[in-house]
């Protein structure tokens, strides 16, 4: 309601801005203009005010003020005031209208007088008739209705139509009693009249719930990254012929799907059921619809990523939406071809895509964060049963009735030939088991997904997993007889009416299946019933595999299913990481008494050591057992394992009797218990299964007796951390931040070129960090137990590396320093991570951080930031506390002092006189400097001096001026110094030659830029000073 109420005021502010008399385009462009302005700013104020709202701000008041308004927004605490002003009132000009006569007319304010010219053009000849018109357009829609809204400044209702006011009333909608409140919500915003100490005893509340973010929630991963997983399915339809369970359909068997014309095989079909995806809603509670039309999905790549590019080509059409307890749930269609090219391309280019979801609503847009996009490629698919102990081709049910009906042996009921688990047998159901059996409980379903098996279900189809991707299942009796008399064996059972429970019963007087229900007579046992298993494409109305089983009538069913035990055996061994690969972490074994005690005395085993062994085999070979990931009927042997579970024996009284034994290498147990799982937590426990299985042809209560190893470390210690302290520093070798002074701290080295006086010296800028540490290596302090093992391994191993720091930037391997992120120019590099040698490049950007800063002003001086890092085994890190520093490279050489001298009045010549210092303070020139003997000057390879007249400043006329700007009648000149060898010589810098030719002056000085180019560079930070003493006659007449 405020909302609307400020658009109004708005409205009417805008319309005051714009009141004026209509004037004449020519002579009031400047008045037009004027006024545009004014539009301008107050649609500018607008604008800033709705997209606070917008934003979240509330309107707390609309103040009048001598001109204009004043507007208050609150957002999150803090207070804004917007000011409208009235319009001005614009100046007299002329006023049109069409006359009479039908001419323009003009009012210039003395009345309207006739122009002249014509409002309309003549009247034309009669045109030919033309050709029937369009209907005519819609009639206008009806007023809308009248409504009342709250008068903050009146506390009445005022009735409303079409928004605007036609009138007000005496009705009012606050509270009469005294101290009373009075709460009124309109379209989420709360107002509360009455408030003691309120301002106006009135607060606003803006109870919007705009929508901000959508957040995608994901129940899928990809390496630890949230994705969308997209299934697509391929399979060949299939046909199938009618059958009853009273005919002869003893060689029926599914056959390709034929076309309408009868002939020619359908195609493989390839199709993708809808893809949901789930969005956290902020805020919680946000007002979004539920309308499919408002939303879309956005799809980038590494290629792509342009939002209107991908919207356009989007492979998805959003189908339904559901706004439910914060989240929203979508359901969308795609184009499973698109979705194999995307794969595709994905494959061949190595790219990752993306997919968002946006809403649109009111010109209001809202993206959520990207998700990865993943493909399923599911085909070549199989029904398996469900009492095999494989999920593999071993557990495929037979696909013709003929080779189900003659199997061999005659109790299997899978195609394979393995002998390994006994062969899964058929089915069994009770002669009067009036409830019937659940086919769907006999059966699971297997598609190659991206080239490997996977199960849809966990245990059977009565879990109806097929349904989610518009599958669904079907049975159907095949008749079929036997033996001498040709027996009817399927007309022995009936379906019932869902489709999917199978009730054995006897036939009627003539031989033929009874309706669902009929009598269940001791005659029936020993029938097998054929069943024909049938999954359905739902959505495309085809067949999608076929299968068949047969089930037997018996007279006793001692057990639906195969049955197991398990025995635990746990283990609390602390780990910890410390690199030793000669023994394992873990070393459980299981004691000759304990298998007796556990596993041979357990009631439901209750077997000799002799009994048991002739009856179980552990799974796989003794020297490393197969493991399994979980205790059922149907678990799966893992890959890789999880450490080793071997057979060792034990004597005891003369007999060797079996023991296991779980080991687990430390690299094993690092790399499991150092792993994060998709909410990123880590492991604390560890579990593997071995398994004794029965011996064909043996019988036991339990086909599997497991055995469980858990490992619960009472401490896992795999986070080790040492420390580069400073008792590992050379004090003297280190300096305090941004400190000359050595010996003051520990936060900085100072690097340099190589010190004269060697005969390898050549002025290369290299050095080693070690040079800076005790006994010149890398050492860490003593590390505490547990960790105390890890201390050599952590000092051999450690290293130098730069990271970024001070505006530069690190290669991924710590040995390269780069001044952009692009990697374009290098900084430096280490050349021997050990002894951290460090080399600085001379790549023109360096050279000109280097000599940007004398070593005077530390703080801008060209440094790197330094880190000793190190590694452990089994791909462990280790972190280093106290491990980063400053390296800074200190400018080889500077000019610290520059100066000549002239008298005014005299056309003189003066030598430039230059003080270079090199790194490590020593004056060129000095006699008592280290390494005497060597020329500086040819050693750091100065090989030019240049006075840059031409930028010369100036005191002449007071403060530091331009010297061309303030006077041209001074002119100075200087020539370069005579080289020797290519360089420098010492006190040949050069000579400056002044001369004045206008007025004589009192002293005044000059400053000249200087550049010297050396082997690292150009030097320009120094200026010569010249001092230009005042004229002779000057000093003349004062004596």
């Amino acid at each position: 309601m405020n909302k609307k109420y400020f658009s109004v005021l708005l409205m009417g502010a805008m319309t005051v801005a714009t009141v004026g008399t209509v004037t004449s385009c020519k002579d009031y462009d400047d008045d037009i203009s004027n006024l545009q302005e004014q539009i301008d700013k107050l649609s500018e104020t607008i604008k800033n005010i709705q997209t606070q709202i917008d934003n979240g701000a509330i309107l707390t008041s609309v103040t009048p003020t001598e001109n204009g308004m004043t507007i208050t927004l609150n957002q999150n605490g803090q207070t804004k005031n917007y000011t409208i002003s009235n319009g001005k009132d614009g100046q007299n000009g002329k006023s049109w209208k069409i006359g009479d006569n039908g001419n323009w007319w003009y009012d210039e304010g003395n009345g309207y007088v006739d122009s002249k010219l014509p409002a309309r053009g003549e009247k034309g000849d009669k045109g030919d008739k033309g050709d029937n018109g369009k209907d005519g357009i819609d009639g206008t829609n009806g007023k809308n209705g009248k409504y009342y809204v709250p008068n903050p400044e009146t506390g009445c209702f005022d009735i409303y139509q079409d928004g605007k006011k036609p009138e007000s009333t005496n009705i009012p909608y606050t509270a009469t009693a005294e101290n009373a409140i009075t709460a009124t919500w309109e379209k989420g915003v709360l107002t509360l009249v009455g408030v003691k100490d309120a301002a106006d005893g009135k607060i606003v509340l803006n109870l919007n719930s705009v929508l901000r973010a959508m957040v995608f929630n994901p129940s899928h991963y990809v390496d630890g990254v949230e994705a969308i997983d997209l299934a697509t399915y391929k399979y060949q339809p299939l046909g199938v012929k009618k059958v009853d369970a009273d005919g002869e359909f003893l060689a029926d068997a599914p056959f390709p799907a034929l076309l309408a014309d009868g002939v020619t095989v359908e195609s493989p079909l390839y199709f993708a059921p809808d893809m949901k995806a789930s969005y956290f809603l902020n805020p919680s509670n946000a007002d979004v619809t539920e309308e499919a039309k408002d939303y879309k999905f956005l799809m980038s790549s590494a290629k792509y990523t342009d939002f209107t590019r991908a919207a356009a080509t989007s492979i998805f059409t959003v189908k339904k939406v559901e706004n439910k307890d914060g989240k929203l749930n979508v359901s969308a269609k795609y184009d499973g071809e698109a979705i194999k090219q995307l794969e595709r391309t994905e494959t061949r280019d190595r790219e990752m895509t993306l997919v968002a979801l946006q809403y649109t609503k009111d010109d209001a847009t809202v993206t959520s964060d990207f998700a990865t996009l993943t493909t399923s490629d599911y085909s070549d698919v199989h029904i398996l049963s469900a009492k095999s102990a494989y999920t593999d081709r071993r557990a495929w049910l037979f696909t013709s009735a003929t080779r189900t009906i003659y199997s061999k042996p005659a109790t299997k009921a899978v195609q394979t030939s393995s002998t390994r688990d006994g062969v899964t047998p058929v089915a069994e159901v009770k002669y009067d088991n009036d409830k019937g059996i659940d086919l769907r409980s006999l059966i699971r379903t297997s598609w190659n997904v991206n080239y490997s098996p996977v199960t849809v279900e966990t245990t059977n189809a009565t879990e109806e997993k097929v349904k989610e991707a518009g599958f669904k299942y079907s049975f159907e009796l095949v008749g079929y007889h036997t033996g001498v008399n040709l027996t009817s064996q399927s007309a022995h059972a009936a379906i019932a009416a869902d489709g999917y429970t199978l009730r054995p019963q006897a036939v009627d007087d003539n031989g033929k299946q009874q309706a669902y229900g009929a009598a269940q007579t001791r005659a029936i046992i020993g029938r097998e019933p054929l069943v024909r298993v049938i999954l359905n494409d739902t959505v495309h109305n085809k067949i999608a595999a076929v299968a068949y089983m047969k089930i037997k009538i018996a007279e006793n069913v001692t057990t639906a299913d195969p049955t197991q035990i398990t025995k635990d055996f746990a283990d609390n061994t602390a780990f910890t990481l410390n690199c030793d690969d000669d023994n394992p972490a873990l070393n459980k074994k299981v004691t000759w008494y304990e298998i007796e005690n556990k596993i041979l005395a357990d009631k439901q085993v209750n077997m000799s050591k002799v009994e048991f062994e002739d009856t179980y085999q552990l799974d796989g070979p003794a020297t490393d057992l197969t493991q399994f990931d979980k205790n059922t009927i149907n678990a799966n042997a893992i890959s890789p394992k999880i450490g080793k579970v071997i057979v060792t024996t034990a004597d005891v009284n003369g007999t060797m009797t079996q023991v296991l034994q779980w080991t687990m290498s430390g690299n094993e147990a690092y790399t499991y218990f150092n792993t994060a799982d998709a909410t990123g937590k880590k492991p604390t426990s560890i579990s593997t299964y071995v398994r004794y299985t029965l011996k064909p042809d043996k019988t036991a209560p339990n086909k599997y007796i497991y055995v469980k190893f858990t490992w619960t470390p009472s401490a896992i210690n795999i986070n080790p951390v040492a420390n580069f302290g400073n008792e590992n520093k050379i004090k003297q070798a280190w300096y305090g931040e941004n400190n000359l002074t050595a010996g003051t701290g520990y936060a900085e080295i100072h690097g340099n070129v190589e010190q004269m006086g060697k005969p390898t010296s050549n002025d290369e800028f290299i050095f080693d960090i070690t040079n800076s540490l005790v006994g010149n290596k890398i050492t860490v302090d003593a590390m505490a137990a547990p960790y105390d093992k890890l201390y050599n391994t952590v000092a051999n191993n450690a290293k130098f590396a730069f990271v970024d720091g001070h505006g530069f930037y690190a290669s991924t391997d710590g040995l390269t320093l780069y001044k952009d992120q692009g990697h374009n120019h290098i900084i430096a590099k280490i050349i021997d991570d050990v002894k951290g040698t460090v080399e600085l490049t001379k790549d023109p950007e360096t050279l000109k951080l280097l000599n940007a800063n004398s070593p005077r002003d530390l703080a801008h001086v060209l440094t790197a930031r330094v880190a000793v890092k190190s590694s452990l085994c089994w791909g462990a890190g280790i972190k280093i506390n106290n491990n980063e520093f400053d390296v800074k490279f200190i400018r080889p050489i500077s000019v610290e002092s520059a100066t000549a001298e002239f008298t005014d009045a005299v056309a003189t010549t003066s030598k430039v006189n230059l003080t270079f210092k090199n790194w490590n303070g020593f004056d060129f020139t000095d006699p008592n400097r280290a390494f005497a003997s060597t020329d500086y000057f040819a050693y750091y390879k100065v090989s030019n001096i240049e006075l840059k007249t031409a930028e010369a400043t100036t005191d002449l006329n007071g403060g530091k001026k331009l010297l061309s700007t303030v006077t041209n009648q001074i002119k100075l000149s200087y020539t370069a110094p005579a080289l020797t060898g290519g360089y420098i010589t010492a006190n040949n810098y050069g000579t400056l030659t002044y001369n004045n030719n206008g007025l004589t002056v009192g002293t005044f000085h000059i400053n000249i830029p200087v550049k010297i180019t050396y082997e690292w560079g150009v030097l320009d930070d120094a200026e010569v000073v010249v001092t230009v003493k005042e004229s002779q006659v000057a000093r003349t007449v004062r004596k």
